[in-house]
């Protein structure tokens, strides 16, 4: 019983050991992983790509038709009115007159009469104060190709974010690689030092030994002992290094590494291929090169539009009124039609914005 409680015991232990040692080991990619979602700067191009992602799909919607509802409260001078009573009267008099020379009795009983029936001549048309409730409609037909463009710009904007993301991605990564195989090789230094620092202590005491017994003098007895000195030097400075070498891993991957164990390998390089295939894996993933591409396409959509700006704007309308009951007389319940622009005479700012963006090509191309 007490042999299975002692074998229990050593299991559990051996259990506790292992577990505590995976939980304290560290492999090149989790440092890699940990470090990218720790790293603020990543975190910052994250949050500007998913800020172009919603232009892009902003942009999309300039496609489709506005519809708005418009709200208006006025107040003018005084309220508006037609008075046509110079007519009412005027028909009122031939009437009379007519009635008149006809042998007509009592005329102006007849007037009278007229007066009673006929109504005022005078209607208001527009009270002092109104409201106004409309729903509008405008659905672009042709803009010069700015529309297009602005959406072709945003989603290279978009996938300029990306390449950002990417190359602080490498970045992030190159530096922890780094950082990551500096700390193991001063590990590596630390021992080498350590090894040689009990060399030279077991050096120092044999010739301790030596020289008390007259073998040697003192002159080699004092050279061993600076020896030791500048081992016990050099020891406490590849410490102090490791120190300093492991807070900036600890910084590049935004946690302690203290306690912790680096447990991947350092490992050279196998197999080789040729000079070729690694040009053209850095020239195919360049991030600058990918930038400058894309600015480049961004500059083609500015070209577009600037040729744009020469043609004219075709638009759809129309508006219909929410609030009929105090709209006046000319005022009608809906209205449909189209609006077309054309800038005739800019200055010239047009044709130089052209030759701008032309130069602006070019330098890129160069």
């Amino acid at each position: 019983m007490k042999k299975q409680i002692v074998l229990f015991t050593f299991v559990s232990f051996f259990i506790n050991v292992v577990v505590h040692a995976q939980n304290n080991s560290l492999t090149l990619k989790e440092a890699i992983s940990i470090g990218i979602n720790n790293n603020p700067g990543i975190k910052a191009v994250n949050q500007v790509l998913e800020s172009c992602s919603h232009n892009a799909s902003a942009a999309k919607g300039r496609y489709l038709p506005r519809i708005d509802v418009v709200g208006l409260a006025n107040k003018i001078d005084k309220p508006i009115n037609l008075n046509f009573n110079d007519i009412r009267t005027v028909i009122i008099s031939a009437d009379v007159a007519t009635y008149r020379l006809l042998g007509g009795q009592t005329p102006d009983s007849l007037q009278q009469a007229l007066d009673k029936n006929i109504p005022s001549f005078e209607k208001k048309v527009l009270n002092d104060t109104f409201v106004r409730v409309m729903a509008t409609f405008i659905q672009p037909v042709f803009t010069g190709f700015k529309v297009s463009a602005n959406a072709s710009v945003k989603k290279l904007e978009k996938e300029v974010a990306e390449i950002n993301l990417q190359l602080t991605k490498n970045s992030v990564i190159s530096s922890i690689i780094e950082d990551y195989y500096r700390v193991k090789f001063i590990e590596q230094v630390v021992q080498i030092r350590k090894e040689y620092l009990e060399d030279i202590q077991r050096h120092v005491d044999n010739a301790k030994k030596l020289y008390s017994s007259g073998v040697i003098s003192k002159a080699n007895y004092l050279r061993a002992e600076v020896s030791l000195s500048e081992a016990q030097r050099d020891y406490k400075q590849t410490l102090a290094d490791k120190d300093l070498i492991s807070i900036l891993l600890s910084n590049n991957i935004g946690r302690d590494i203290k306690d912790m164990v680096l447990s991947s390998d350092m490992e050279m390089l196998q197999t080789l291929k040729s000079v070729d295939y690694y040009e053209s894996k850095a020239e195919a993933n360049n991030g600058s090169l990918k930038l400058l591409d894309s600015r480049k396409q961004m500059l083609k959509q500015k070209h577009k539009v600037s040729v744009g700006n020469l043609l004219p704007n075709i638009s759809l309308m129309g508006e219909y009124q929410i609030l009929q009951n105090d709209l006046s007389i000319v005022e009608p319940k809906w209205t449909v039609g189209a609006t077309a622009s054309l800038n005739i005479f800019g200055g010239a700012s047009d044709i130089n914005e052209i030759k701008a963006v032309k130069a602006q090509i070019n330098a890129i191309d160069s």
